[in-house]
């Protein structure tokens, strides 16, 4: 019962699939590239596409899709990508007040926008067609 529902979770697996993709994906660029086969490219992290937005993406997207924009799931998911910009402007109203030289956190860690843009691209497209049928 466990492995049938997991297995059958759309959402899980357009999430699941979209990383795979994605990781694969940065074995292939690499060999395009380099003209040599290297498979620690599947386990690595940066490079083209961002496997990471490729998940998070999908994940929204199948969320979205399957739990409709309107849930709790979906608005959790919206919300939580807004943290690094709140806390952002915490440390600079609080620093600016104690007028505290700080620097700001990276709200964009390990990829190119170019890279990122690719992999949610991905998985919108991938979470859309698993969860179409």
């Amino acid at each position: 019962m466990f492995f049938e529902e997991l297995f059958s979770n759309k959402i899980l697996i357009s999430a699941m699939i979209s990383w795979f993709v994605a990781q694969a994906l940065k074995v292939v660029f690499y060999y395009i590239k380099h003209h040599k086969f290297d498979i620690s490219k599947f386990f690595s992290s940066g490079s083209m596409p961002s496997s990471h937005s490729a998940f998070v993406t999908a994940l929204v997207v199948a969320v979205g899709m399957v739990e409709g924009v309107g849930s709790t799931f979906f608005a959790m998911r919206r919300a939580a990508g807004r943290q690094a910009r709140i806390i952002n402007q915490i440390v600079l109203d609080f620093y600016k007040e104690k007028q505290v030289k700080t620097e700001k956190l990276k709200e964009l860690l390990g990829h190119t926008p170019l890279e990122v843009f690719v992999g949610a691209i991905l998985g919108g497209v991938i979470a859309w067609m698993e969860c179409m049928h």
